[in-house]
């Protein structure tokens, strides 16, 4: 019995030696280096937490520049906490995974490129191999509660006509109990601004294993202006202002064909001019 409490405690304590003196250096320094080493971006990081007790991942004040220095992304903090109920319970469980305080900035260049292209895979054009026809199974995760917040989403078109621009502040997604493997609906709800203060709200049910979403979505006061900025020059008319009010209830099933099914619909657009 001694022997084996003896062996543990070793095991442990090389555990926690290589926790402090191998992972939390390596999450600090490697992740920099790959993003200069294979896309010529810089990336920097207030800190990198890994605890050993709880199994969380923390990552405080994250930038992401473009190729040519510029702003591109940054993150006040991405937290990661994995489940010890992963030893028992089916697939990988964590008990909460945080994204808090994104600014992303996406833009289409002159050239007609995204500022994202190169951090995208390459595409494959080999000859596409024969589709099996058993479907893919789901790997097995679930997120006891999902958090997603953004202090403002930019996009810049510059390939338009007249450069466009336009953007969305104070992003708020939380989701409770995701899962891949539990087969009843999981609660989520989202809420963003625009740049003239208007809303989108959308919250319900999602099953990923059911292949089914059911909810309800509410666009409060939208404005229209933005859209018309980016079609200006494919439309003969000018928008002054108007706003968008648009209610409904959905629900949604992919398990087969997508069908889809809306009502209690309703649908105003005021302040047209």
């Amino acid at each position: 019995m001694k022997t084996a409490l003896r062996i543990l405690s070793i095991l442990y304590l090389v555990y926690l030696g290589l926790s402090i003196l191998v992972v939390i250096p390596v999450l600090n320094l490697l992740p920099p280096w790959f993003m200069q080493q294979q896309y010529q971006r810089d990336l920097s990081t207030e800190l990198v937490v890994f605890n050993p007790f709880t199994l969380a991942l923390e990552v405080r004040n994250t930038s992401l520049g473009e190729i040519d220095g510029s702003d591109f992304a940054s993150l006040d903090q991405l937290r990661v906490n994995l489940s010890t109920s992963s030893l028992w319970r089916s697939g990988w469980v964590f008990d909460d995974v945080a994204l808090e305080g994104i600014d992303l900035h996406v833009q289409r260049l002159s050239s007609g490129e995204l500022n994202i292209d190169n951090l995208l895979p390459a595409p494959d054009n080999a000859e596409p191999a024969p589709q099996s026809t058993e479907p893919t199974e789901i790997p097995g995760v679930t997120i006891d509660f999902i958090s997603l917040s953004a202090h403002n989403i930019r996009f810049t078109d510059e390939a338009r006509p007249t450069p466009y621009t336009t953007h969305w502040d104070n992003l708020q997604v939380h989701m409770s109990d995701l899962s891949t493997v539990v087969e009843s609906g999981h609660p989520y709800h989202l809420r963003v601004y625009d740049e003239s203060g208007g809303s989108l709200e959308w919250g319900g049910q999602l099953s990923v294993p059911g292949a089914h979403s059911t909810g309800s979505i509410e666009l409060s006061g939208i404005a229209l202006k933005p859209f018309w900025r980016y079609v200006r020059h494919q439309v003969d008319f000018e928008l002054h202002d108007g706003r968008l009010h648009l209610r409904a209830n959905y629900a949604l099933d992919w398990s087969e064909a997508l069908r889809f099914n809306v009502d209690q619909g309703e649908l105003n657009i005021t302040q047209l001019a």
